[in-house]
């Protein structure tokens, strides 16, 4: 699971708790049950078929799924990040079943997305439009960051209609202690959490890895296309001894293994705001990461974040270095993060997020 399946996770289930019945529409995941309920109003449909690539082969049954006209519909919320179908699946809901749409900005093929290879480059052209329909037409939009909010609004969307919900974290999960999940491996260690994928930086931070003047270890968990070229990396650094490749890990392990990290790095070519920005925050962790989109916004202006240009390893090295050879500096780091992450919970976002719903209920309906 990546930032958005958590974050829409949490987002339901605290609706849930609220009593609002929901029916969640999203790609198959291979060893997942295609329809499940959950909590006590949650329903988990997922489509598709179980390959590694083409995850846009969920779209067409979605959509059936999205415009079956025996379901009562009160409000369709799109979660669109590198994936072409969520937008056009959510505008022909809405339409279908006459209802409002509201839209949260996970990655904007607008204002976010970097096209650092053909894949990203052609998600980038071809949603491009979906988006620009997407934001005129929806009742409500919802950034993560003001960054994004003032690039919306400079973009045409009616500013009455923008919100800003900064990206929470799921507090249960991030409440420790924290028993270390990989007690084998040596300290210091560096973590980086997140999918394999170009974006991610992955191959930028082993390159980084590789140069560090301090010792430490580097625990690489997560998964994904880019795996295979990433290990191939390690093994051509030779730095093999000192990396430790874990996969996907259930959520609360992740939280184990950043709470017991010396620093926590986030090394993308591009990214909206970060889910591990926050839950790095949340543990008092040192963060180390790219100065792109809204994380210097939600690492409080670089106060909770050594920051460093996207896609350069000797920057990224050096940083890591400061932080690793200077306590104090970890020290601050990790003060201020604690600090800033104060009242990011999901209680909070999600009631605000409630709310939003009601106001587009109550609102006229966009032209």
């Amino acid at each position: 699971m990546g930032g958005v399946q958590i974050h829409v996770g949490a987002l339901v289930r605290h609706l849930d708790r609220r009593g609002i019945s929901q029916t969640v529409i999203t790609s198959y995941k291979p060893g997942e049950p295609r329809d499940q309920h959950q909590g006590d109003h949650i329903r988990v449909r997922r489509f598709g078929v179980p390959v590694r690539r083409w995850r846009q082969l969920w779209a067409l049954p979605a959509a059936r799924a999205a415009l079956d006209a025996t379901t009562r519909v009160d409000v369709v919320h799109a979660h669109p990040s590198a994936d072409l179908a969520a937008l056009p699946i959510a505008l022909w809901a809405a339409h279908r079943h006459r209802a409002p749409l509201v839209v949260t900005l996970h990655s904007s093929a607008l204002h976010t997305m970097r096209a650092v290879n053909a894949r990203l480059a052609a998600l980038k052209v071809l949603g491009h439009p979906w988006e620009a329909i997407a934001l005129r037409r929806a009742a409500a939009v919802v950034a993560l960051t003001a960054r994004t909010r003032d690039r919306v609004i400079t973009s045409g969307a009616d500013p009455a209609r923008v919100h800003v919900l900064p990206q929470p974290y799921d507090q249960e999960t991030f409440t420790g202690p924290f028993d270390d999940p990989s007690p084998e491996v040596p300290h210091p260690r560096i973590v980086f959490v997140g999918r394999f994928s170009a974006e991610k930086g992955v191959t930028v931070l082993v390159d980084a890895f590789s140069r560090l003047r301090s010792p430490a270890q580097l625990l690489l968990i997560g998964d994904g296309r880019e795996r295979q070229r990433i290990q191939a990396g390690i093994r051509r650094l030779g730095i093999g001894g000192n990396v430790t490749v874990c996969g996907f890990v259930p959520h609360r392990t992740a939280a184990a293994a950043m709470a017991h990290a010396r620093i926590v790095v986030l090394p993308s070519l591009f990214e909206e705001a970060g889910t591990v920005v926050v839950e790095a925050m949340a543990l008092g962790v040192p963060l180390v990461a790219s100065d792109i989109g809204g994380i210097r916004q939600t690492a409080a202006d670089g106060k909770a974040a050594l920051l460093v240009p996207p896609g350069d390893p000797v920057a990224l090295a050096a940083a890591l270095d400061e932080v690793l050879s200077r306590p104090e500096l970890a020290s601050r780091l990790g003060a201020a993060g604690t600090y800033e992450s104060a009242g990011r919970g999901w209680g909070e976002t999600g009631e605000r997020m409630l709310g939003i719903y009601r106001d587009v209920l109550t609102a006229p309906p966009t032209p």
